[in-house]
C-alpha cells in the first residue's frame, strides 16, 4: 500500500514531467496572442498576457571612474572606493606587484562587490600593490578596467 509520501513524491514527479510542454504551450500561446494584437499592448493585457517594454540593443558598461585606494587596517588589506557605476551588478578586480607585465594580474578578492566602496582582501603585506577595477553585469558582461591605483599593504 502507497504511503502518503509516495503519492506526493509521484504527483510531483507527473507536475515535473509535463512542466516544459506546459511551459511550451504558455510561450506558444502568448506568441499567437502577440501575433493577432500586432504588438497592440492593450490586445496583449486584455488576453491576460503582460506587456513588456521593448528590448533595447546591448549597451557596453562605462568605465569605473574615480577608483582609488588606501592602506587598510589589518595586514593584507587595502581599502577602495570608486563612483557608483550604472548599471552595474558588481565589481570585478586584480591586483599585481608589476603593471607593466600582463601575465601578472591576478583575481582580487572583493568583501562586497555590490557596493562601490569596500575592502580588499588577501594582499601581500608590505608591499606597493597595484590594483584595476570594472563593472560586471549588465547587457555586455563587463566594463572597461579602470585606471591604476596603488598603495602600500600593511
Amino acid at each position: 500500500m502507497a504511503t502518503l509520501n509516495d503519492e506526493v513524491t509521484e504527483a510531483i514527479a507527473v507536475i515535473d514531467g509535463l512542466e516544459p510542454a506546459l511551459d511550451k504551450a504558455l510561450g506558444d500561446s502568448g506568441d499567437g496572442v502577440n501575433f493577432v494584437a500586432k504588438g497592440d499592448k492593450t490586445v496583449i493585457l486584455k488576453s491576460g498576457f503582460e506587456a513588456t517594454a521593448d528590448r533595447q540593443a546591448p549597451s557596453p558598461l562605462g568605465q569605473v571612474q574615480n577608483f582609488s585606494m588606501t592602506m587598510g587596517d589589518q595586514a593584507g588589506e587595502a581599502d577602495w572606493h570608486c563612483d557608483r557605476l550604472d548599471r552595474s551588478g558588481g565589481y570585478q578586480g586584480q591586483w599585481t606587484l608589476t603593471p607593466g607585465v600582463a601575465s601578472s594580474w591576478q583575481p582580487l578578492a572583493i568583501d562586497f562587490p555590490q557596493r562601490s566602496q569596500g575592502v580588499f582582501t588577501g594582499l601581500p603585506s608590505g608591499q606597493v600593490v597595484t590594483t584595476r577595477l570594472r563593472g560586471t553585469g549588465g547587457t555586455t558582461g563587463h566594463g572597461e578596467w579602470s585606471a591604476l591605483a596603488s598603495c602600500l599593504v600593511p
